[in-house]
């Protein structure tokens, strides 16, 4: 992580970690990959881990393309409004 990047919190407690928690959440993890055969990981898991991962990314895209759909329509407003202003202004002078 950066060092500008906020720590996440507890989603337990909905704050800050404390040292005692993440020790705790530290032992949880590793027990469960000791719990693993060898400590790889399944193909169920993967595949499920992919399809995670997927669903979102999908979202993400759907709320990109929005957003640049949105950007587009606020730019046409803008540059409408300033062509017309521009025009309103420069026919005015050449009267």
């Amino acid at each position: 992580m950066a060092a500008s990047t906020p720590i996440p919190n507890n989603p337990t407690t909905g704050k800050a970690w404390t040292r005692n928690e993440l020790l705790t959440e530290l032992e949880v993890e590793r027990k469960r990959n000791s719990e693993r055969t060898g400590g790889i990981v399944s193909w169920s898991e993967q595949v499920s881990n992919v399809q995670a991962r997927w669903r979102i990314h999908l979202k993400e895209w759907t709320i990109l393309t929005h957003q640049v759909y949105e950007l587009g329509r606020e730019c046409r407003v803008f540059t409408e409004t300033r062509l017309l202003a521009s025009t309103s202004t420069s026919l005015r002078r050449s009267n």
